[in-house]
């Protein structure tokens, strides 16, 4: 929570900032749905400013995507306890935080064809579940990234566009907690079960790491 208050702060910061440049500031809202670390969608607002002599923009962004949380028996046996008992359940989903600098770009394969880098915030829940084996846990993770990608934005009325967008995510491997056992990329492990390291964690939970994304939406100024 601590990293995420920083984030708004430096967002809001930069946002007053860029606020400064251009006499005439736009801003608009889009909501897309697509493949993002999982099915899923995002609400996004972007301020674009029409100086040509300042064409950065900036995107902030909310999504939230179903994802397959890894192998229940493995999870259970390295976060729980070694018994195989009861029907295995599982569901998983991503909550992504984005900020993007949007730049025009030169080469338009697509129309009003941009390109977007940024910072990303993820948090990850695995929920697994045990039906008649009375087991019940989750194991989660969030983590700091980075993504980026190519967006086309085509318009169908005078103030409706429909955006296309694809990119890759990036986030580095993060500590995996479950119960009261975590495991950590540099080796260290709180009430770790048997002889169990990160990499078997790491194995069994399908946390996002290098991720491909595909967008498709529409967008309106506010």
């Amino acid at each position: 929570m601590r990293q995420l208050t920083k984030l708004l702060a430096v967002i809001t910061l930069l946002t007053g900032v860029i606020t400064t440049f251009g006499k005439t500031p736009h801003w608009y809202g889009s909501i897309r749905g697509g493949f993002q670390a999982g099915t899923g969608i995002e609400l996004s607002v972007a301020y674009r400013l029409p100086s040509p002599q300042f064409p950065l923009h900036i995107r902030f962004a909310l999504a939230r995507s179903k994802r397959n949380p890894g192998n229940a028996l493995d999870a259970r046996h390295i976060f729980i306890n070694n018994n195989s008992n009861g029907v295995p359940q599982k569901s998983g989903r991503v909550w992504l935080v984005q900020f993007d600098f949007i730049f025009p770009s030169k080469w338009q394969w697509l129309p009003n064809m941009e390109i977007f880098v940024g910072p990303r915030y993820m948090w990850f829940n695995g929920d697994f579940r045990f039906i008649g084996g009375n087991e019940f846990f989750n194991v989660v993770c969030d983590q700091w990234g980075l993504g980026g990608g190519v967006q086309s934005r085509m318009p169908l009325t005078r103030k409706i566009y429909l955006v296309v967008a694809a990119g890759l995510n990036y986030f580095p491997p993060a500590t995996l907690i479950g119960h009261d056992t975590s495991y950590s990329p540099n080796g260290e492990t709180v009430n770790g079960r048997e002889d169990y390291t990160y990499r078997d964690a790491d194995a069994a939970i399908n946390q996002p790491r290098l991720e491909g994304t595909f967008l498709i939406g529409l967008s309106v100024p506010l």
